[in-house]
């Protein structure tokens, strides 16, 4: 980790501390322009990042200190106050800024889907950012060793004295981009409140459970799978359920079919990823079906929210 200043208490801050700030900053200024756009009341941007800030450094420390496997046998409670001492995991982050734009619609008696809506895109360049800061960290957001030479010689490869890696967290800033403009885009032209969140949760997990695949910095990692490989499939998976649960009385086959696929492409994921870690078949095949299975769940929750116009 790159180390930026050193000041007189002896705090260290850091470039990727840099970054997840701007992140925050960005996530308000974005909440802001989507509040003032909408019938939310006066200051729930403010209040949503009064709130994220702490719900999400909290949860975000919490979830790393319950899940990673090393930490949580050597570490004493204590420890888990340690907010300078490292540790940390994006989907706590995530969770937080999501409650606390529940806590902060419920104080402000406005209606949480809509300022969840309001919050979706937002989300988006926080993450956007706080990956851009993950290159800042040693080891972080990069894959196993490339063993074909189609991305060597780029920006996206990270060479050091004993291999070659993909830089994943770039590709998942990029990809956190164009979905904060999708979803921006989905806000503009849905009606019904809390749809925007559900399909920028369907597009993210997607996305996230295949770069969670990639990802093999050993973060929060069980054998090859990881606890936020399995978050990102829920984030996928619940809004599908949500959408074929709401659409069952209209669609009753395409909600069945929506509902099977789930356990379905869990269980094919699986699979393909004990291929990917333990065997040597070729790995441009299996991502591309691993992609095409994330594309059908995802795919028919979109065509499910068209169903549910009630």
């Amino acid at each position: 980790m790159y180390e930026l200043y050193e000041d007189a208490a002896s705090l260290t801050v850091f470039l990727y501390g840099l970054m997840v700030a701007l992140g925050v900053a960005g996530y308000w200024i974005m909440l802001s322009w989507n509040v003032r756009r909408s019938s939310l009341p006066k200051g729930a941007d403010v209040l949503t990042v009064f709130l994220s800030i702490p719900l999400g450094l909290c949860l975000a420390r919490l979830l790393f200190c319950l899940a990673d496997n090393t930490y949580r046998i050597i570490a004493r409670p204590a420890d888990y106050l340690m907010l300078t001492d490292g540790g940390y995991a994006m989907f706590g982050a995530l969770g937080g800024a999501v409650l606390a734009a529940i806590l902060a619609a419920k104080l402000l008696r406005a209606k949480p889907a809509q300022l969840l809506d309001a919050a979706a895109p937002a989300i988006l360049i926080f993450v956007c950012l706080a990956r851009l800061g993950e290159g800042f960290v040693s080891g972080l957001g990069i894959s196993r060793s490339l063993i074909y030479h189609v991305f060597q010689g780029t920006f996206l490869a990270q060479v050091d004295e004993y291999d070659a890696y993909l830089r994943t967290w770039i590709l998942e800033a990029i990809c956190a981009a164009v979905l904060c403009l999708v979803v921006l885009y989905i806000l503009a032209h849905e009606e019904r409140d809390g749809y925007t969140f559900l399909k920028g949760c369907m597009l993210f997990g997607a996305t996230q459970v295949f770069f969670e695949s990639l990802r093999y910095d050993q973060h929060l990692m069980y054998s090859f799978v990881g606890v936020q490989h399995i978050l990102a499939m829920v984030t996928l998976g619940v809004p599908v359920i949500v959408l074929a649960l709401r659409a069952v009385k209209q669609r009753r086959a395409l909600s069945l079919a929506a509902l099977i696929s789930i356990p379905v492409v869990v269980g094919a994921i699986v699979f393909i990823e004990f291929r990917i870690d333990r065997t040597g078949d070729n790995r441009f095949i299996l991502y591309a079906i691993y992609a095409a299975l994330l594309a059908i769940p995802t795919v028919l929750g979109f065509q499910l929210s068209k169903e549910d116009r009630a």
